[in-house]
């Protein structure tokens, strides 16, 4: 390899500029930007152009993809015709078509090694040779006391005739042939362009007649402006407040002048790798000699593809419509005087002017934005006075015995604020707490809480309870209408110094209505109870969480002691004297069935005695005394039997009775 003394070796290429493809080029700055709180940015881009002309944009690699999916061109007197952009490595598409890669520039014995054939004109120490390189050798010489590589080039004349050229530090080298000096010059500016490969240009290509602005827009990944929220608390139920967007500018470029838009909204954000080369695999086919197969016969017609619209180049169609101008926004609210010494935005009369969107809310800036790229930014974009209360707030779920210090905000700003965090002041201590402000439609209010009040402390007995409400009767079934109750009782013990409004957030149960002579509000989750509590003062809420419900019971099957306990429940008089009646009438049956029972065990016992009785019979000799005694535990078991067998005819007859009754009593209910 060559050493450090060789390096200096320049190669000098004489290239023939190529024709522009069209009359101009020019640069598009950035003049309008619009950040979602969704993650992205829509930049816009404009210039001016005259006729035919090529318009270019750096912009950093990673949005590429982004411009790729949502570029759109406005042109109001021409057309789009191509856009163009480097390939995802093109420093390796270059150099493919030359016979050595970039790591050889530095090296010229080595670099004209791998171009044999090539047709060059060489110069070093006054002399000159040309011809097609044949190749390079490089021996160890002797430079005084000093041994360093000696590189020779060898070249083949038009008169073919070998000469060789010792190459030294002044060696200049003339590529004479066309096709390798373009590749070469070629495969070096893309070398060049790759020291900046971090960001990637796009040329847009326009046709058109006359001087006019050219638009280009896309959409691309941007970091989330962030909103924050200062809110300062007076003691007139006001508050001022203040938003304030943390922004960064991250295209790539530099902001000069520009018109900036916050949205805050939820757009859906796909990506797609469409920068990127993909491959698909194919199945190697071989060869194979000999005849191929006849391929079948196209019998039916082609038909012609869907025509384009009529009025609309190929070009054009791929451009999107150009979307109607938004409605103008409404002026701002005039701001009222700043609470506490609070600072309000310079300006305030030209603020920020907030529009109401279809899914989202805008704020647009009212003064251009410049902002070098990579720096960070905080504007305002909301001051407003708004209506505030400061309240105690008790969450039962949380299973601490203080409520939380909290505002209720009402959103008079005239446009929706984004969730974000909220500092708090209070207008004569100072800082009492951070809170994160939900999403605040206008004239709309939430709960920020800020702080724990261990000044006041809550507790909580529940006692469940079951009723049954109204009953009815038809067709033998008796309907039952019932409630669940769960009385809730809430005991507050108040701040010793200050007066509180407490609001209790009672959980909301599915199905359950609710109760309370302190029910002031409800959300989805919660149902809102609000009591004014003095200093040092207590007090209790009482809740009620009802949920009806029914069930149905066959009189059939009911046992008496079901029917009397209907019979006292809330129902029709008469209908009440009936179910005492048939409460009676049941009791009377099962007390039979008990008495019928009762023979029955008595006769199943005799009947596993005079089993035993036949079993020891069979044991032991009949004239034995034993056999004798044996003998007349059988017959006195049968002459049990037989007076048990009587008294459950006598039994069974009235069970039967009773039960005819009772059924007569069901149908005549």
């Amino acid at each position: 390899m060559p050493s450090a003394a060789l390096s200096p070796l320049a190669i000098a290429l004489f290239l023939v500029p190529a024709a522009p493809l069209l009359a101009q080029t020019a640069a598009a700055p950035i003049d309008r930007i619009t950040l979602s709180s969704g993650g992205v940015a829509q930049v816009h881009r404009q210039v001016q152009v005259d006729g035919d002309g090529v318009v270019r944009i750096n912009v950093p690699a990673a949005q590429i993809d982004d411009i790729l999916k949502s570029l759109l061109v406005r042109d109001p007197g021409g057309s789009l015709q191509s856009v163009t952009l480097d390939g995802p490595a093109p420093v390796d598409e270059a150099f493919a078509q030359l016979p050595f890669d970039a790591g050889l520039l530095g090296a010229l014995p080595d670099l004209l090694k791998q171009m044999p054939g090539t047709r060059v004109r060489a110069t070093s120490g006054g002399r000159t040779i040309e011809g097609a390189v044949l190749g390079t050798q490089t021996v160890e010489g002797k430079q005084g006391d000093t041994t360093l590589p000696q590189s020779t080039l060898s070249v083949l004349t038009a008169e073919r005739r070998i000469d060789t050229l010792r190459l030294g530090a002044d060696t200049s080298v003339e590529v004479l042939d066309d096709g390798m000096r373009e590749r070469f010059a070629t495969a070096v500016a893309a070398l060049a362009s790759a020291g900046a490969d971090r960001y990637r240009n796009v040329a847009i290509s326009v046709k058109g007649s006359g001087a006019r602005k050219l638009g280009l827009e896309y959409v691309s990944a941007a970091p989330v402006w962030k909103p924050a929220f200062r809110l300062v608390l007076d003691k007139g139920g006001k508050a001022r407040l203040q938003g304030w967007a943390v922004l960064e500018n991250a295209t790539g470029e530099d902001w000069n002048n520009v018109d900036l838009t916050l949205t805050s909204g939820a757009p859906v954000t796909l990506s797609q790798k469409l920068y990127d080369r993909y491959w698909r695999e194919r199945p190697d086919l071989p060869v194979v000699a000999g005849a191929a197969d006849r391929p079948r016969t196209d019998e039916a017609a082609a038909e012609d593809a869907a025509p384009a619209p009529k009025g609309y180049a190929m070009a054009e169609r791929r451009m999107m419509a150009r979307p109607a101008p938004p409605p103008a926004p409404a002026a701002p609210a005039p701001l009222a005087e700043p609470a506490g010494g609070f600072a309000p935005i310079a300006g305030a009369a030209d603020g920020p002017v907030a529009q109401e969107n279809l899914v989202s809310v805008s704020f647009h800036l009212p003064r251009p934005v410049s902002l070098p790229r990579g720096q960070t930014l905080s504007l305002p974009f909301v001051d407003a006075e708004v209506p505030a209360e400061r309240l105690a707030v008790y969450q039962p779920e949380s299973g601490s015995r203080y409520p939380v210090s909290a505002v209720m905000l009402k959103n008079a700003s005239g446009a929706s604020l984004p969730t974000g965090i909220l500092t708090v002041y209070d207008a004569d201590t100072g800082f009492v707490g951070d809170a994160q402000l939900p999403a605040l439609p206008v004239s709309e209010q939430r709960l920020a809480s800020f702080a724990a009040d261990r000044k006041v402390e809550i507790s909580s007995e529940m006692k469940p309870e079951q009723r049954t409400v109204k009953i009815t009767v038809s067709q033998g079934m008796l309907r039952t209408e019932n409630l669940a109750r769960r009385v809730t009782t809430y005991s507050i013990k108040g701040a010793p110094d200050a007066p509180r409004t407490v609001v209790i957030e009672h959980p909301r149960l599915a199905g359950w209505s609710t109760k309370s002579e302190q029910l002031d509000s409800t959300t989805p989750t919660h149902q809102r109870l609000r009591v004014q509590v003095a200093a040092g003062a207590t007090a209790k809420v009482d809740v009620v969480d009802e949920r009806p419900g029914a069930a149905t019971y066959a009189l059939a099957d009911a046992n008496a002691q079901a029917l009397l306990a209907w019979s006292n429940a809330p129902a029709e008089p008469a209908l009440a004297a009936k179910l005492k009646q048939l409460a009676q009438a049941r009791a009377k049956v099962a007390e039979a069935e008990q008495s019928l029972g009762e023979i029955d065990s008595k006769l199943s016992a005799q009947n596993d005695n005079q089993a035993r009785l036949r079993e020891n019979l069979g044991a032991v000799p009949a004239e034995s005394e034993l056999g004798r005694r044996y003998m007349q535990m059988m017959t006195d078991s049968e002459n049990t039997i037989g007076t048990l067998t009587g008294q459950r005819d006598k039994v069974g007859n009235s069970v039967q009775a009773l039960r005819k009754a009772y059924a007569d009593e069901l149908a005549r209910l």
